[in-house]
């Protein structure tokens, strides 16, 4: 807790991931993990916040991409349907995307957890805070989109 929320007392974040169910209490002081991602509900003002560190991650990284050639380019790929799909299939995606997505994400918070232990181990000071961000759009039919591009950028 100290380390990544610097002033928050240990026994209040264990207090608040109880209540959200992310964890549970086993007994003998010791807890097991359910969930390893925690999503805000509408109206927790920390969804908000979240939001925002979003969207300036995104304005970030396509300012960093629309710089002259030569640049250092970071990834940032879209893909997209140039048509549409059944409603039923959208419901099926959306589902797939969040499985798939989540097992995806969590394969990056795994090397990037190792890669940072090191860099704590090593006490190297210069290190770069960097991640890696997903979201799933639907547009509404009637809303302008990229229909005559490929359906992959």
């Amino acid at each position: 807790v100290r380390r990544y929320t610097a002033d928050v007392p240990a026994e209040e974040m264990l207090a608040e991931l109880k209540r959200i169910g992310a964890v549970v209490e086993l007994g003998n002081g010791c807890y097991r993990v359910l969930a390893r991602s925690y999503i805000p509900s509408p109206e927790d003002p920390a969804k908000f916040h979240a939001m925002s560190v979003a969207f300036t991650d995104l304005a970030k990284t396509m300012d960093q991409n629309l710089r002259p050639e030569g640049s250092h380019k970071l990834f940032e790929r879209r893909v997209w349907t140039s048509k549409g799909i059944a409603p039923e299939s959208a419901v099926e995606f959306d589902a797939f995307v969040k499985e798939r997505g989540q097992q995806f994400l969590e394969l990056l918070d795994d090397w990037l957890t190792t890669k940072e232990a090191f860099a704590v181990r090593a006490k190297i000071e210069r290190r770069v805070p960097l991640g890696v961000g997903m979201y799933m759009f639907v547009r509404s039919p009637d809303e302008p989109g990229e229909d005559s591009q490929s359906g992959q950028s």
